[in-house]
């Protein structure tokens, strides 16, 4: 880890929650020194988009083995349900959602993936109409209900993604929204990965190639799934508040896009072996609560036959 990462991560050490992204104030400024330490990630580096289209999984997360060890909670079962090709057309919407070029159309892509997902394991999500605002307020009840794993995706996180559209909430805060959320349930991860990587390359997503978009997908999502696995369902809030932390210290330096999830998996690292550390960041938000909160309702639904059902928002 470099003096810059080190510097991270002892902001981290330190940081009030309750401020959430907040470092020092002033005496941030002493850290200004061991920025020089960080030319390696310069734009004209070995960090070329075209190498990341031959990114390779095992190698590029070989440094976290080191952490299994750890892995005594059994909070990722339901994540490991998914298959091969469904993991793989997954990565693809969620890539495709990072290309948005603005925060309304990237939630809009997001949330319209996961429906074309979820159609095929659940066929009644067909009869409920197209409009964003109706699949968050119907489908998601729903989809919950129904077994299979994109299914409970599109349940889960229907209701949470209306909410933070309808309140035009920022990229910031619906990670918060979303980290908390899976808290619950944890095959959202995926979704909160995504959100993660948005939220550290922005607009800049739209001039990626489909591999490099893919590519920080992966990473966030094997980030967010080793947090899980090594510190239970709760560290997960840890993400956000790293995500936010790397962004502020890297806005002051031209830092490409695709260097800042190295940056977050590898403050992850270190972090993760701080127990107490994950403890104090893993403190709720309750904006976040607030808005997960919301989400939830109780609806009714008729299904052809004629059958109502009625769900009560959990």
């Amino acid at each position: 880890m470099s003096a810059y990462e080190e510097d991270l991560y002892d902001d981290l050490a330190y940081e009030d929650v309750e401020g959430a992204t907040d470092f020092y104030d002033d005496e941030g400024d002493e850290f200004e020194s061991y920025e020089d330490e960080f030319d390696e990630f310069d734009e004209d580096d070995a960090y070329a988009e075209s190498e990341f289209d031959e990114f390779d999984e095992y190698e590029e997360f070989a440094a976290m083995d080191e952490f299994d060890e750890f892995d005594e909670y059994d909070e990722m079962d339901e994540f490991e349900a998914f298959d091969e090709y469904d993991e793989d057309e997954m990565d693809e919407m969620l890539a495709y959602a990072l290309g948005a070029e603005d925060t309304d159309e990237f939630f809009k892509r997001l949330f319209r993936g996961i429906k074309r997902v979820a159609k095929k394991a659940a066929p009644v999500f067909r009869k409920i109409g197209k409009g964003i605002g109706k699949v968050a307020r119907v489908a998601g009840p729903i989809l919950s209900k129904i077994p299979h794993p994109y299914a409970q995706i599109g349940g889960r996180v229907a209701g949470v993604l209306g909410r933070l559209m309808a309140d035009g909430a920022s990229e910031d805060e619906a990670l918060d929204a979303m980290a908390e959320y899976a808290v619950q349930n944890p095959r959202a991860l995926p979704v909160v990965a995504t959100i993660a990587a948005r939220s550290l390359i922005s607009r800049k997503g739209a001039r990626l190639s489909k591999p490099a978009r893919k590519q920080a997908v992966k990473q966030m999502k094997a980030t967010a799934k080793k947090l899980v696995q090594t510190r239970g369902r709760k560290a997960i809030r840890v993400l956000p508040r790293i995500v936010k932390s790397v962004k502020r210290k890297t806005a002051v330096r031209n830092v490409p896009p695709m260097v800042k999830p190295k940056i977050v998996r590898r403050t992850v690292a270190k972090v993760i072996r701080k127990p107490a550390i994950v403890q104090k960041l893993s403190r709720p938000s309750m904006l976040a609560k607030k808005i997960v909160k919301r989400s939830a309702r109780s609806f009714s639904y008729t299904t052809p036959g004629p059958t109502k059902i009625t769900i009560s928002g959990a």
